[in-house]
């Protein structure tokens, strides 16, 4: 915990510093071709924003299937509802409020999550795209008390000669759970590091690993996703995923899908 403590405090940092000396020097966001956001189509996120002006309710729906039916292994199914809104060049605002259901881990369940992206770094001369998020999660849900800050550092590197049709993603996070249970923990963190590449015009595949420690004492997930997303049309993006567990506490699979709806 201390190790991805001090990682996340030097990403911050960075963030800081970078932000400062390149604000100033930036007119237009660099053309990404497709960007990745967390269930879209996997855990993984890219390091770039929404652009400026675009407005995109979105939804992902996942199943996790665990062994076991008490309230730290069940099975648990969640949706989570969400609007992103593209405010300037690099930054993009948020709000979302997850559903959970099952005979699993459903604290939470009608919190209401509200933040903000900003793309900090260029990637430009070898040197890869970095963003930070900020969010706050209101205790509005099921079993749930205290506001949550909620912290993530993001790196996108482009790979081979594609013009960045392959890319590397790494992402870290630390969430506070100020109104813990006794059966809770204090901090979380999540690690995610994931592959993508496009292959059509229209599509975008990748692979991830995603570690997280939940909110429950001793339940960490460890998951390799892959997946999928297809541009239907101008204004609608569909994603699926498929996941596997690894190590005891980890889900056995994970099924998911989303749907973005994207306005100018």
């Amino acid at each position: 915990m201390k190790k991805l403590s001090s990682l996340l405090l030097t990403g911050l940092l960075l963030a800081v510093s970078s932000a400062h000396a390149t604000f100033f020097d930036r007119y237009e966001p660099p053309n990404t071709g497709y960007d990745l956001k967390t269930g879209y189509p996997l855990q993984v996120q890219d390091a770039f924003a929404v652009p400026t002006g675009e407005i995109r309710p979105q939804s992902t729906f996942q199943f996790d299937r665990r062994v076991g039916s008490d309230n730290a292994h069940g099975d648990v199914f969640s949706m989570k509802p969400e609007v992103q809104w593209g405010i300037a060049p690099f930054a993009h605002l948020r709000a979302e409020i997850p559903i959970y259901t099952g005979s699993g881990p459903t604290s939470t369940s009608g919190d209401f999550i509200i933040g903000g992206f900003y793309n900090f770094l260029d990637e430009t001369n070898g040197r890869p795209a970095m963003g930070i998020s900020a969010d706050i999660e209101i205790p509005t849900g099921t079993h749930s008390r205290g506001i949550d800050p909620m912290f993530f550092y993001y790196v996108t590197k482009s790979i081979g000669t594609g013009n960045g049709a392959d890319r590397i993603h790494a992402n870290i996070g630390w969430i506070h759970n100020s109104g813990a249970f006794n059966d809770e923990r204090d901090d979380l963190y999540v690690l995610r590091a994931g592959y993508s590449r496009k292959m059509f015009v229209d599509t975008v595949v990748g692979i991830d690993f995603v570690r997280e420690k939940l909110r429950q004492h001793h339940v960490t997930e460890n998951v390799i996703e892959i997946g999928a997303l297809h541009r239907l049309t101008e204004l609608l993006n569909l994603s699926v995923t498929l996941g596997v567990g690894v190590a005891d506490e980890s889900p056995d699979y994970r099924l998911g899908a989303g749907v973005q709806f994207r306005w100018h």
